[in-house]
């Protein structure tokens, strides 16, 4: 047995020896893409894929163990942003190329969860200063504006709470039971931090009362017991005797005592038959029961001196009914003086008919003393009758909460729903219950950070990280619903260090999913409100990139300009000269002719024209207007006009040679150079003779001519570029000895 144990441990990623990893199992292949284990165990294999690993189709169709003998393999490429992240199937022999999805977060995807992350960021926003807990040093401190800023916060807490509770409810009736559990134990873990933490200290008239509430609403909703099929089988179980001579009947009443559920109580009593057994058997202990059922119905929950009054004349019933002969059972009167003194604070009865600590803590606080002062007194009483169950992920966390540990809850919050546990911190940070780290707390604000220092520093607060990682968590969503939480969560993360915030929003903020101009202009109100300009720049280069893929080549180039990127702008303007100098005649762009023509009368709005054309726009589409002038001169047989408007078009200094062949073939050639009727100056002939010596045509010129040539099979071009250059010199030198024969 032990040898064989031995060459088992050879199969461990762990060196048994050495408490180190076994180095010899690394694999040494240099591809860093992942692929299946070929040196594990082989004997088991998962059936297939779950469905929840990939958002859509699985890769897989087969059985683990069919793929691999396949010589197939599973890779993954991921992208910061997850839905970008891609897998695929290789291996020989497989022509299956399709791309999927992996579901690589653990956010919740659904509708319902991004509106209760948005509701919670919308209550941390409206808290504003209360956001922050500061203790004055100087000057005359107001408890009355402290009472204020916990009531502030312990209301943040309470629409907390109400939305989670909200969310688990719609995530129920949706059919959606995967993460209500996580969320049920949150909602135990933070249900249990406001009635310990977050209602007594607001200092209103009704606190005490709201404090039993929530401590109530705690313990009931914790583990949902005792429910209506346990109340059943106390009350219906035993057909053999009385339901009132059983402990479990007790028992039950005294849960439910503790609990604060007094009217189910009265009614467990009421269905037992209990009352009308002791009317005509015992007078002393119907009058005992009648006399407690009044007094729990007058539970004192608003003040302490009422509730000693209470307890006072509830002892002096329990120790009459004590004193006093009865006409019942031994076994019975046993019970009746049990409850009676439970519910007069007798905490030996109140841990012995409890049964879990939580249910013992809660009828302590109700019937012995009710104050949070000597809470870790019976918090300990309660578990050493009752020790935690560690099944449940929610009590040692509640256990902490009632000790002030807060920070011990923050991994558990974490690991069962990350904003949650976020937003908690967040308000537990506000109203003081989570401090900064020791070495931190003597320190100026001025020395807290330095440049290096980034949104992850170690200097910062617990509630800060876990807000900053949330709000990255959201930008790798690439859901543009929960970007506006992102950036929102940044910028009001408790960090002083304005710098970091900065430059975490300039990365993140290019990456952002737009979709409508109401996006853009978000987009670019954070760049003005953060001063950044280079990332306002970056957002217009890739809108105007989008645009361009959109063929909205007007917009592209207003954001081109808008990013400082005039290369681009002229390139695009040489495009659009080019599309209507190729086909003779304007383009039929209702923003561009405006642009150029200035005519206003045209039906586009002047908003859209002062947004849309910059001055580096009307600049850069300065040719196309000179051309589109040519056009309408034609239009209206203004042959000189026309000529002269096409020959400034020519002399431009930086207008490119090939669209200077352009011209001459689509304008000069057909409409002044063959028709003899449109006359032509010696002054225009000259200046055109001038621009051609000085013409070096280039392999564009020659293909633009071929594309002249393609496109107008209406007029007939000679066959080459150069015999039309010839030719048109040809045809101007005759015109110019015609212009002397004349004279």
């Amino acid at each position: 047995m032990i040898h064989n144990g031995l060459d088992q441990s050879r199969d461990l990623l762990i060196d048994v020896k050495t408490l180190n990893f076994a180095k010899e199992t690394v694999n040494s292949e240099t591809d860093d893409s992942m692929t299946m284990d070929t040196t594990g165990n082989d004997n088991y294999f998962p059936e297939k894929v779950p469905d929840n690993v990939f958002l859509y189709e699985v890769p897989i169709k087969e059985s683990l163990e069919k793929f691999k003998e396949a010589g197939k393999a599973l890779k993954f490429k991921v992208c910061p942003i997850f839905p970008l992240s891609v897998a695929f199937v290789t291996g020989k022999g497989n022509d299956y190329n399709k791309l999927h999805t992996p579901a690589l977060s653990s956010l919740d995807h659904s509708k319902i969860y991004k509106i209760y992350v948005n509701k919670l960021f919308q209550i941390y926003q409206d808290l504003g200063d209360d956001r922050y807990f500061s203790i004055p040093t100087i000057g005359l401190v107001s408890s009355k504006s402290r009472r204020q800023h916990f009531e502030t916060v312990n209301l943040a807490v309470d629409a907390l709470i109400d939305e989670l509770e909200l969310c688990i409810q719609q995530m129920a009736e949706n059919g959606d039971f995967e993460p209500v559990a996580d969320f049920e134990d949150c909602a135990t873990i933070i249900n249990c931090l406001r009635a310990v933490h977050c209602t007594l200290d607001s200092g209103e008239e009704d606190s005490r009362a709201a404090f039993f509430a929530n401590l109530e609403h705690w313990v009931n909703r914790a583990d949902g017991e005792p429910d209506e099929t346990t109340i059943n089988q106390v009350l219906l179980g035993n057909v053999n005797m009385p339901v009132y001579n059983s402990y479990s009947f007790w028992s039950l009443l005294g849960r439910l005592l503790m609990r604060g559920l007094f009217d189910q109580a009265i009614g467990v009593v009421e269905k037992s038959g209990l009352l009308d057994h002791l009317k005509g058997n015992c007078e002393t202990s119907h009058s005992a029961i009648t006399e407690l059922i009044l007094m729990v119905q007058q539970y004192p929950y608003e003040s302490e001196e009422q509730f000693r009054a209470w307890k006072a004349t509830l002892l002096q019933l329990t120790q009459t009914y004590a004193d006093s002969l009865t006409q019942v059972d031994q076994e019975l009167r046993i019970f009746i003086l049990d409850i009676l003194s439970l519910v007069s604070g007798n905490r030996a009865n109140i841990l012995r008919y409890s049964k879990e600590w939580f249910e013992a803590f809660c009828g302590m606080i109700m019937f012995y003393i009710p104050t949070l002062e000597l809470a870790e007194e019976y918090l300990d009483a309660a578990l050493s009758e009752h020790p935690l169950n560690v099944c449940n992920v929610w009590e040692q966390p509640c256990v902490d909460i009632i000790r002030g540990k807060i920070h011990f809850i923050l991994p558990t919050l974490e690991s069962l729903e990350n904003a949650t546990a976020a937003f908690v911190a967040a308000f537990c940070e506000a109203k003081g219950l989570l401090q900064s780290p020791p070495q931190l707390r003597h320190l100026e604000n001025s020395q807290l950070f330095s440049e290096a220092d980034d949104l992850f520093s170690p200097r910062n607060s617990m509630a800060t990280y876990l807000l900053n990682t949330l709000a990255m968590e959201l930008c790798c969503q690439g859901d543009r619903e929960l970007w506006a939480v992102s950036i929102g969560l940044i910028s009001l993360s408790p960090s002083d260090n304005e710098s970091a915030k900065r430059l975490a929003i300039a990365e993140l903020l290019p990456h952002f999913p737009f979709q409508t101009n109401d996006d853009v202009e978000w987009l670019l109100s954070i760049c003005a409100e953060w001063h950044l300009p280079d990332v306002a720049r970056t957002i217009h280069r890739i809108l105007g990139n989008s645009l361009l893929y959109d063929n909205n080549v007007v917009e592209a180039m207003s954001n081109f300009s808008k990013a400082g990127e005039f290369e681009w702008v002229k390139h695009y303007a040489w495009m659009i000269f080019e599309a209507s100098a190729l086909q003779g005649a304007p383009l039929e762009d209702l923003v561009v002719n405006t642009i150029v023509d200035g005519d206003t009368e045209r039906q586009v709005p002047r908003e859209l024209l002062r947004s849309v054309a910059t001055d580096a726009m009307r600049q850069a589409l300065a040719p196309y207007a000179v051309l589109y002038q040519v056009y309408h001169q034609q239009r209206n047989e203004e042959w000189t006009q026309a000529l002269n408007s096409l020959l400034a078009l020519m002399e431009f200094k930086s207008l490119p040679k090939h669209y200077f062949v352009l011209l001459v073939a689509k304008f000069l050639y057909g409409t002044y150079v063959k028709d003899d009727e449109k006359e032509m100056s010696e002054e225009a002939i000259v200046r055109v003779l001038k621009v051609l010596d000085h013409l070096e045509l280039d392999e564009k010129c020659y293909t633009l001519y071929e594309v002249c040539l393609s496109t107008d099979t209406q007029m007939k071009y000679p066959e080459s570029l150069d015999e039309l250059i010839r030719g048109v010199r040809r045809e101007l030198g005759f015109k110019i000895c015609r212009e002397f024969i004349v004279r």
